[in-house]
């Protein structure tokens, strides 16, 4: 069976979407469902600085996500990983911002991100029109930008300018990500992954030659699974923090609340599979072919006097297919791009068989011919 063609990638590709913006408008509509709940606690509460920087970030992480689909559904992978670049940048942000709040409980970070974050900002700022002024020879090339803002901001004087500078680093990227490692911190697993994709897609930020060689690349090689990657990660972590968030609003809600809210979290603490597997479905060998109204077909086509259907489906999905094979010689097989395993299913028993051993085909192979499938059948082809 030859390698799949571009079309036929993208088609896959946007099978796959279909069924991500399914989850996601699920999710959405948790979310609907939970947010009353949230005024009962904002109202009490002492923290009510944590909480609103809490919930903007919330509110850009989920923007950023839609946004990101966005863009790759429209095959727009330059904007698509400009994006991704801001999305990662937030979330290290949004987790470290989280985690300091709940071992310290008190405001301390949000004091330090309002008042730092802004101090740094303005410093930026000074330095850059300093920096200009120097290229245009013009009056404020001497300018002090420290001193000059002391002067908008009195309070400055009272503290030496080494110690703001050095907490200032506390919220940039390379200082985040080692608090979050140091502490443990939920998704930590992936900052080493995260720190090296922030670095590469900062050419597509600020406008590097690497951004165009990195794009010029992917383009028509691997946009869909770049696609693919951004978007997950981006589902996962926009939910994660989702049910981080609304965790801590729980634990500070009354009986009744909790009661109510509790099922709702449920679903944000389920993580839904992404990682869909890929089969081709053998029409005449269903007993019911209603089934496949409840699947994602990619495409349809016939090899003889067979029509065969090519799926997507979980691996869940895929286990219990076999209940819907005929009696005879009929089985389906399944992949994914990302691992090794094959799952193959049988009407009565399933087998997960390697890629890359064929030892491990054994069992599956003889179980097929036991039920009358001929070897030359039994060769369980994936493709890309």
């Amino acid at each position: 069976m030859k390698n799949p063609t571009h079309e036929e990638k993208e088609s896959e590709f946007f099978s796959w979407l279909d069924i991500l913006e399914n989850i996601n408008n699920e999710h959405f509509e948790t979310i609907e469902q939970i947010m009353p709940f949230t005024d009962e606690v904002i109202r009490k509460t002492e923290h009510k600085k944590i909480f609103f920087i809490l919930f903007a970030f919330h509110t850009h992480l989920t923007t950023l996500k839609n946004d990101i689909i966005d863009l790759s559904s429209s095959h727009s992978i330059y904007g698509a990983k400009v994006l991704y670049r801001v999305f990662l940048e937030h979330w290290l942000k949004a987790t470290y911002i989280f985690l300091r709040y709940v071992k310290e409980d008190n405001e301390e970070v949000a004091e330090e991100y309002y008042s730092l974050g802004r101090i740094g900002e303005e410093l930026k700022y000074g330095n850059s029109l300093k920096e200009v002024s120097i290229i245009l020879d013009a009056e404020t090339k001497n300018l002090d930008v420290w001193d000059h803002l002391c002067k908008h901001l009195p309070n400055l004087r009272k503290l030496k300018k080494e110690i703001i500078t050095q907490n200032i680093k506390k919220f940039e990227y390379k200082s985040i990500a080692k608090y979050l490692l140091d502490h443990d911190a939920p998704g930590s697993q992936w900052i080493p992954a995260v720190i090296t994709e922030y670095s590469e897609l900062s050419s597509f930020v600020h406008a590097g030659p690497n951004a165009t060689d990195e794009y010029a690349h992917t383009l028509y090689k691997k946009q869909f699974a770049e696609y693919r990657g951004m978007i997950k990660f981006a589902f996962y972590m926009s939910r994660s923090n989702s049910f981080a968030l609304f965790s801590l609003i729980y634990k500070d809600l009354e009986e009744d609340s909790k009661k109510k809210i509790l099922p709702l979290l449920e679903k944000l603490r389920k993580v839904p599979d992404l990682d869909l597997m890929k089969g081709a479905i053998i029409e005449n060998s269903l007993k019911d072919t209603g089934i496949l109204k409840d699947l994602q077909i990619v495409k349809s086509w016939k090899a003889g006097d067979w029509k065969l259907h090519d799926v997507l489906v979980s691996r869940e999905e895929a286990e219990q297919l076999g209940q819907y094979l005929d009696d005879g010689p009929w089985y389906i097989h399944f992949w994914e791009d990302a691992s090794d395993d094959i799952l193959v299913v049988y009407k009565d028993k399933n087998f997960t068989i390697s890629k890359t051993d064929k030892t491990t085909w054994k069992d599956a192979i003889e179980y097929g011919l036991s039920i009358n499938i001929p070897l030359k059948q039994l060769t369980f082809v994936i493709t890309e």
